[in-house]
């Protein structure tokens, strides 16, 4: 992935928007008007998902691979709350401070599989 290509947030709830927008590489407009913003809050892991027709997973079932969007948080005590994008197996880039950091520094809560074989069907269930 190529500097031209890693995304900024532009507001304090908006990390998720910009890694979709790394993750599916369209314009960040364009990605805000596929996921939904909740006032004071963001989005969810999970909300990301169904935004984007895929499937989530949990830290604790599975590890997240390159190209995914990562909830994460900086202490185990803190559930989520700020998402990053996994630019390879080991680093995610931080779209609050533009920073690669390997995965280690966050703890991991859940994340959205954007690898192809991990695609939701149109009913919402699983499916290749």
């Amino acid at each position: 992935m190529s500097d031209d290509t890693l995304v900024r947030q532009r507001t304090k709830y908006d990390c998720g928007i910009a890694c979709v927008a790394m993750a599916l590489e369209i314009p960040y407009e364009t990605a805000a008007k596929i996921v939904t913003i909740h006032d004071g809050r963001g989005a969810y892991c999970c909300e990301i998902a169904a935004d984007l027709g895929r499937k989530w997973g949990h830290a604790r079932d599975d590890a997240p691979h390159s190209g995914d969007i990562v909830n994460v948080s900086t202490s185990k005590h803190q559930m989520g709350g700020h998402f990053v994008f996994m630019v390879d197996r080991l680093n995610a880039y931080d779209p609050h401070d533009g920073e690669v950091r390997n995965i280690d520094h966050w703890v991991v809560w859940d994340f959205v599989k954007m690898r192809e074989a991990d695609r939701t069907s149109a009913t919402g269930k699983g499916g290749e």
